[in-house]
């Protein structure tokens, strides 16, 4: 069987023999809306920006087998780093020892030229694992960053966004597996401080968009059109279901 490239998605893999964990026939649109970002970023800035850093929260092995089929796919961690105008340095997170070894694995078989480091630790615990693994900027050298985050529940420490968004000019983009539920009825939710049914995502502190930040809950993928370069003029945050 031979890889193939299709919308932005590589599928087909052959087995590695690696961990590989299993995953929704849905998800293979997540992974899509990710590389489409990630493209637009490495390949819009590779000629402003000297260097670009890709910081990958929760980054899994970096491959995945779609349940109903069998077919092996490339998740966003090795989709990140096979992008047409690769980041210079490249930081994956996750508290999965076998995540982590499986990812060093395979970042080691493709033999990119970009930094790379990975990171086992919590991630409400890595900001400053992240911060000694990041490149030194200054204003002859600038950095700019992209911050891809895709937890397992909606249970996100906002601290490790503050941070890192803070240090660096960072932009975000957030996968939240809300549910039906959170997806339909999420602004009568966040308007009402009294309601938790959000509180794990969205802590108060946050709520009214502090801090100039953004939020937006599509209720369905957003077509190609709908989709722009992320800002880089100060940190965005950006959250689909």
């Amino acid at each position: 069987m031979n890889a193939r490239l299709e919308d932005g998605l590589l599928r087909e893999l052959e087995d590695d023999g690696l961990y590989t964990p299993s995953i929704k026939d849905h998800s293979l649109e997540k992974i899509r809306l990710h590389n489409y970002y990630v493209r637009l970023f490495s390949t819009g800035m590779k000629n402003r920006w000297p260097q670009r850093a890709y910081v990958g929260l929760y980054s899994g092995p970096g491959r995945a087998r779609v349940e109903d089929t069998g077919e092996i796919v490339a998740t966003t961690a090795i989709s990140a780093l096979q992008v047409p105008d690769p980041f210079t340095n490249y930081i994956f997170v996750d508290n999965d020892p076998r995540c982590v070894a499986t990812l060093k694995a395979r970042v080691r078989a493709l033999s990119v030229d970009s930094d790379v480091s990975l990171v086992e630790e919590d991630v409400s615990e890595a900001v400053p694992a992240i911060v000694r693994r990041m490149p030194r900027f200054s204003r002859n050298k600038g950095l700019l960053s992209f911050c891809f985050v895709d937890p397992f529940s909606a249970k996100l420490d906002f601290d490790v966004f503050r941070a890192l968004g803070s240090r660096y000019k960072m932009d975000f983009l957030v996968l939240l597996m809300l549910g039906r539920d959170v997806r339909t009825n999420f602004r009568r939710y966040f308007d009402d401080e009294s309601n938790t049914r959000v509180e794990l995502s969205f802590p108060a502190r946050l709520r009214g968009c502090a801090d100039g930040a953004t939020v937006q809950v599509p209720t369905q993928p957003l077509p190609p059109r709908m989709m722009s370069p992320p800002s880089i003029s100060r940190p965005s945050w950006m959250f689909t279901a």
